[in-house]
């Protein structure tokens, strides 16, 4: 597969996830996404171990939670290069307890998050992040170290 190619596989009930994947799918055109769906987690294992996708996103929400650190520890170990993502609804009325579900998340495994409704840049934005080729690597085999003295002349310097 090429360095431009993703597969993704999208893991969710909610019969609008898809659409909405899809939409935000439109706006990232710079790469090859080959997207896969399983609407829950005992599905997506058996696509983790037979595809090996680099990027899972998965909802995530407090009766999700407990599959999805089952699902991290399982992928982990069938296909330790998958990157797991989870998808959040933000409930302005229970920040306190999103923050703790986040904690948890990350806890799992999870790499980083999309919000809902999904948003095409947020998608490109986190599919750069993960994907995009390291800088090159300056090499630093080298180092300048400069002795400036505070007072004019030069004096002899000491070495022990």
């Amino acid at each position: 597969m090429d360095n431009k190619s993703v597969q993704i596989l999208v893991i969710g009930n909610d019969a609008g996830l898809k659409e909405e994947f899809k939409a935000a799918l439109e706006g990232v055109n710079d790469r090859r996404l080959l997207v896969f769906s399983a609407p829950g987690f005992a599905q997506a294992e058996e696509i983790v171990r037979s595809r090996q996708p680099q990027l899972v996103c998965a909802e995530l929400n407090r009766a999700t939670l407990p599959d999805l650190k089952t699902f991290a520890r399982e992928t982990l170990r069938s296909s330790p290069a998958t990157i797991l993502a989870a998808m959040c609804r933000s409930n302005p009325a229970e920040v306190d307890s999103d923050n703790l579900l986040l904690i948890e998340a990350v806890r799992a495994g999870v790499k980083d998050f999309l919000r809902h409704p999904l948003s095409s840049t947020e998608l490109r934005q986190l599919i750069d992040r993960l994907f995009m080729a390291p800088p090159p690597v300056r090499n630093t085999d080298g180092k300048i170290i400069s002795f400036i003295g505070n007072k004019g002349g030069s004096e002899r310097a000491r070495w022990r």
